[in-house]
């Protein structure tokens, strides 16, 4: 481990130079990439929410750069509207948690973090029906929701997620929520001892407080498919996983960097972008939260090299993506309806993935639009 001091060194060399980054459409070439036909409704339904949920404008202004409605349009096109927005208002949800323990005073030691962490955890267990009363009985007394925005949120989608998923699927997505918080803490107390993360403690940590294994943990919902419990002990659905971690992590990193190293203070969280729940006395907090400069300091290599090894792990990302799939589908070839199921439920992973890329190129929140070059590319100045 280093210090947050080094990391800021790292930051302030970044600056000035140029992010050369390939057009990374020829690897999900092969993946399907759509908008939802429910764009429209989407759009109007999250932007009615925000508004309810939202009163603070500087907030408000954040969350509108998320563009949450394209977001979700991208990442889920083949969900009923339903299910959409429980994953739409769950990535909300996330956006919301973190600007509020930004913005709380008790907000200066783990404790605090931990205590609100576990209002949540037990409010999200209760209306998942996960506590020991179940869907839709009473608990006396219930949890209390450590804020508004958790108690609607999850009002929604525990209603829904009772009334049409499984509870072994239920299970699933609450235990990926309780590794994204566990990670954030350890990413937090990163923050709070001033200590940087070598490159493996990063990663550790990275793969949680994306918060895609909670997103991926709701893939066969948005499918609309149900799946043998036995397929998700198999080593090639947990491979499935992995590789749609790795490689939103990875994009996000490098398409990220330019807001993150200009950021003079903590960068707030985007859906999966996995950035911890603190302010902090040390600069460049954003560039703690990627791996490009943390890669630098540890090992000197120059921005050119990163990118290129990155790239190669996309790439190598998504072959191994392939493989676990061709796997997964091979375990079904003699029975067609799960095949098709299992092959709906491959392209929920899919479509995140490629909606992960065009979402950033395209969104306010990342501000590089104007950078993409004729041949897909982009130049963007740090």
């Amino acid at each position: 481990m280093g210090s947050l001091d080094s990391i800021d060194i790292v930051s302030a060399r970044l600056k000035g130079k140029e992010l050369h980054v390939p057009n990374l459409q020829d690897i999900f070439a092969h993946w399907p990439s759509r908008l939802s036909p429910h764009q429209a409704e989407l759009t109007e339904i999250i932007n009615r929410k925000l508004d309810e949920w939202i009163k603070d404008p500087k907030t408000r202004l954040k969350a509108d750069k998320c563009d949450i409605p394209v977001f979700t349009s991208r990442w889920w096109p083949s969900a009923s509207v339903d299910a959409a927005l429980c994953a739409a208002f769950y990535n909300l949800w996330l956006f919301i948690w973190d600007d509020a323990l930004d913005g709380e005073d008790a907000m200066h030691d783990m404790a605090s973090t931990r205590e609100l962490h576990r209002q949540a955890i037990a409010f999200i267990e209760h209306k998942l029906g996960l506590a020991a009363a179940g869907c839709g009985r009473p608990t006396a007394p219930p949890p209390v929701a450590p804020s508004e925005a958790t108690a609607v949120v999850f009002d929604f989608i525990g209603e829904r997620l009772c009334a049409g998923h499984s509870e072994a699927g239920r299970r699933r997505f609450f235990r990926e929520i309780e590794y994204y918080m566990r990670c954030c803490e350890v990413e937090q107390s990163h923050y709070y001892e001033g200590v940087l993360p070598s490159v493996e403690e990063y990663w550790a940590q990275r793969r949680g407080t994306t918060s895609v294994y909670s997103s991926a943990a709701l893939a066969d919902f948005l499918a609309g498919v149900q799946l043998p419990e036995e397929l998700f002990q198999t080593r090639e659905l947990e491979a499935l996983w992995d590789e749609h971690n790795n490689n939103i992590s990875i994009v996000n990193d490098i398409l990220s960097l330019k807001k993150e190293i200009v950021s003079d203070i903590p960068s707030d969280i985007l859906p999966h972008e996995g950035t911890a729940h603190t302010k902090s006395h040390h600069q460049h907090v954003g560039a703690h939260s990627n791996i490009i400069p943390i890669t630098m300091q540890a090992t000197g290599k120059d921005l050119d090299a990163i990118v290129q090894d990155l790239v190669e792990q996309v790439r190598e990302s998504v072959a191994k993506f392939d493989r676990a799939a061709a796997g997964l589908l091979a375990m079904v070839a003699g029975d067609a309806g799960m095949h098709e199921n299992v092959e709906e439920y491959i392209e929920v992973l899919q479509t995140n993935l490629t909606g992960n890329y065009y979402w950033s190129l395209g969104c306010a929140r990342y501000g590089i639009t104007k950078y993409i070059q004729k041949d897909g590319s982009l130049i963007i100045p740090l």
